[in-house]
């Protein structure tokens, strides 16, 4: 009998779920669809294509674009030649599905069950296709980033893997770029990113920095953990009480999960983040598989109406490659 490798010869490219990964994702997308509908949200189908503008307003332009984590748009032509894109991220395809319907309504609760499509290099080994399952809070909502981390918390206890979940925010390294020349942004956010300790001595040492910025830089990537980092902030940033300010604002507003963990150099790949933000790991192979926070002025770049919003995804892809391995 002959095996796989001696009469297929298959190109790389898109994954195909076997039975058995499909009946998993069939699984998980009933039951979360039912948690999302019990709470009154409805669910969001975009169009796979849109105008390339549209996906481009939210890729940020630090990353080195030879990485294998930079998240390639698949271009295509219509017959106009018109530039278009697979849908990369269901957020600003969110935005704009509300805001022609804003003057219907004030606020509005998107759910989501889609695969995004992501143009990754052969042999990164990361999935072009990727199933996501998410929520879009766009509107007013009291205390919504506690109640948005819970409902993300109950979808997590469908998957039969512990996590670790770290928050940062996306404000504290806006602010934190204000202490340096603009021309070097780029590479401190980079830096940042990679957690790239000897790239941001090398920025400190290039452009002469002080001694404390060049502190505060180089710390920042490592410190990471509970509540108590809160101390070692308010040493580090003694002189920037408007920087301290914003981590003591953070971990006071969750400070009823003690589970939690606190990392402030956290920087996205998506630029439209303007507060607090968080992503979820999991423990055993330390796979991102959840990400979520506060992106409050994403609207302007559509519109002229500033709308507090805030969302999450989680990657079912992730899950169920790893649980079906296993």
């Amino acid at each position: 009998m002959l095996t796989k490798a001696k009469y297929l010869s298959i190109p790389s490219g898109f994954e195909y779920y076997n039975l058995q990964k499909i009946k998993k994702l069939n699984q998980y997308k009933k039951n979360i669809q039912e948690i999302l509908e019990s709470k009154g949200m409805m669910e969001f189908i975009p169009p796979l294509l849109d105008y390339v503008e549209l996906f481009s307003l939210t890729a940020n332009s630090f990353i080195n674009g030879n990485s294998s984590f930079i998240e390639k748009l698949f271009e295509v032509k219509d017959s106009n030649g018109e530039l278009l894109a697979i849908r990369s991220d269901l957020t600003v395809m969110a935005m704009k599905s509300y805001l022609y319907h804003a003057q219907e309504m004030d606020k509005i609760q998107y759910y989501y069950i889609q695969p995004v499509y992501r143009d990754f290099s052969k042999g990164t080994g990361f999935n072009r296709e990727i199933y996501q399952a998410g929520v879009e809070w766009i509107g007013k909502f009291d205390n919504r980033i506690v109640i948005l981390f819970q409902l993300a918390l109950e979808l997590m206890e469908l998957f039969p893997f512990r996590c670790s979940y770290v928050f940062g925010n996306a404000l504290f390294i806006q602010e934190l770029l204000k202490l340096f020349p603009q021309k070097i942004h780029k590479d401190i956010l980079s830096g940042l990113y990679f957690k790239d300790i000897y790239k941001l001595k090398e920025i400190c040492s290039y452009f002469s920095l002080s001694q404390e910025i060049s502190s505060i830089l180089t710390e920042i990537p490592l410190l990471i953990g509970d509540e108590s980092i809160k101390n070692e902030y308010k040493i580090l940033l003694k002189n920037y009480e408007n920087l301290y300010n914003i981590i003591a604002h953070t971990i006071d507003t969750l400070k009823m999960f003690n589970f939690i963990l606190y990392d402030f150099s956290i920087v996205r790949e998506f630029s439209y983040y303007t507060g607090i933000i968080f992503e979820a790991y999991l423990n055993k192979t330390n796979s991102k598989v959840l990400t979520g926070g506060i992106y409050d002025n994403f609207s302007l770049q559509l519109s002229h109406k500033e709308i507090p919003s805030c969302g999450f995804a989680l990657n079912l892809s992730e899950f169920i490659n790893i649980e079906v391995e296993l």
